[in-house]
């Protein structure tokens, strides 16, 4: 059976998937969870909220919703409400996910290391612009 790129996006998809759930299992933590942590970090001292995870990473509300209970009930957030606007929360790392941000870290950085291996700097960078403008055309505001 011959590749196509579909094929090989969804192969590349469940393995990542499933080496995220392995390095984050002693966390409790899922892979989209995982990498919501790692946004909120870099926007740490910033005022984030759902809404805007949910156009970061393209997924339906209910799944934003979802993952930031899980993080939520697990500790490592908090949602603060948003004076004004009673339907809006920011997202608040706790204590407990600080602690744990070198080892996130560390994960993601080993996948993307194990990811890109032997592909010279170049070719990634290519490679970005083209992922980058397939999820553009994907995206539901094209359509």
């Amino acid at each position: 059976m011959e590749k196509t790129i579909m094929l090989l996006l969804r192969q590349l998809h469940l393995s990542l998937e499933q080496q995220g759930k392995e390095r984050m299992k002693d966390l409790g933590l899922s892979t989209p969870q995982s990498l919501a942590l790692n946004y909120l970090f870099s926007r740490a001292g910033q005022e984030v909220c759902a809404t805007e995870l949910h156009a970061l990473f393209g997924v339906s509300k209910s799944t934003i919703s979802a993952s930031l209970k899980g993080l939520r009930e697990k500790g490592y957030v908090e949602m603060s409400g948003v004076p004004g606007d009673d339907r809006k929360k920011w997202i608040v790392l706790t204590d407990k996910a600080y602690a744990v941000k070198q080892e996130i870290d560390a994960g993601l950085m080993e996948q993307e290391r194990r990811l890109c291996c032997g592909i010279p700097p170049g070719r990634l960078a290519a490679l970005e612009a083209d992922l980058e403008t397939m999820l553009r055309n994907v995206r539901p505001e094209r359509q």
